[in-house]
């Protein structure tokens, strides 16, 4: 049975994760005290620790520290808890190291499967090699690949498109998914939730495509997408839809072209024509970034102004691109 320590300091919040971890058939121990968690934890490694973010006396991110110190927890999986809307805990924890975050307050049943995924590796299976998404997402499989410093060919088959990733000891060479290569290929196979993942040994040398990148720096891509993300969440009413109809009105203010130095806000407006139609499934055709950059760098131009629906458009049942 998988063996789960909980460290919180709120006793409402302990009882909710005990309870759904053990209705999930976890083995539980929870711990209020984070220094008490720390001698629990390495005398008697768990098989996964859910820590929270905010403590006195000793946060979630300096046990998580001390635990990565100590030989007997260095490699236990960590799963994150902090409360909804702090994104830089989540940025932090995200670059700190940790298998995954979860937003207080939280569904049990995500909770459960949070922590199932991250209890399990990959090499756990009895076909080390190859798995589905829903129990091991894309960061999961490549993080895992980076720290055993694997060579070969990871590829991810969806619905929404098949991703190939190559790695050089542990290193992202390069990355395709349909016309995406590099960064904005890794950011779209980071949303593809559902499939099969498959990673074949081979020497590197077999597989280098002519778009290959350059030792592409996957924590950095997923702190990028953590980004995007919570930018998009609040930017949420002016994301458009397949199916709706826009045209620059002109050009894109300096102060957005300052403030949003990670989209590619240029080369989306230079894309548009000023006054002549477009939609987002045909915007995506013509460049080369993945959806969720798309969609974001998209609301943003609204906000200003740049970009603006023609009247009577409407959604249709399209489906979003990637």
């Amino acid at each position: 049975m998988t063996r789960v320590l909980i460290v919180d300091d709120d006793p409402v919040t302990v009882l909710a994760a005990r309870t759904s971890l053990e209705a999930a058939g976890f083995d539980v121990t929870t711990s209020q005290d984070p220094r008490q968690a720390l001698d629990l934890a390495t005398s008697d490694p768990p098989d996964v620790a859910v820590l929270d973010v905010v403590m006195p006396e000793m946060s979630g991110f300096e046990l998580f520290r001390a635990l990565r110190q100590a030989p007997s927890t260095r490699s236990l999986p960590i799963v994150f808890l902090s409360a909804r809307g702090e994104a830089e805990n989540r940025i932090r924890g995200l670059r700190e190291g940790a298998e995954d975050f979860v937003v207080k307050p939280f569904d049990p049943v995500e909770l459960a499967l949070r922590v199932g995924r991250v209890a399990r590796s990959p090499d756990s299976e009895e076909s080390a090699l190859e798995g589905n998404l829903q129990d091991f997402p894309c960061p999961t499989v490549l993080q895992r690949l980076q720290e055993e410093k694997k060579s070969g060919l990871l590829t991810l088959s969806s619905a929404k498109g098949h991703a190939v990733f190559v790695l050089d000891e542990g290193t992202v060479r390069s990355a395709a998914l349909g016309s995406l290569t590099g960064t904005e290929a890794v950011l779209a196979a980071l949303d593809l939730e559902t499939g099969r993942f498959e990673f074949e040994t081979r020497p590197v040398s077999q597989d280098r495509p002519s778009w290959a990148d350059a030792n592409l720096d996957i924590q950095s891509i997923l702190l990028r997408s953590a980004w995007i993300e919570d930018q998009t969440r609040r930017l949420s009413p002016l994301l458009p839809k397949p199916g709706e109809v826009f045209a620059r009105s002109g050009p894109v203010p300096p102060e957005d072209l300052e403030r949003w130095p990670e989209l590619a806000l240029p080369a989306i407006a230079e894309a548009l024509e000023e006054g002549v139609p477009s939609t987002l499934v045909e915007l995506a055709k013509e460049l080369a970034l993945s959806p969720a950059h798309l969609r974001l760098a998209l609301a943003v131009l609204r906000r200003s102004g740049t970009l603006v629906l023609v009247k009577g458009s409407a959604p249709t049942p399209q489906r979003d691109p990637g």
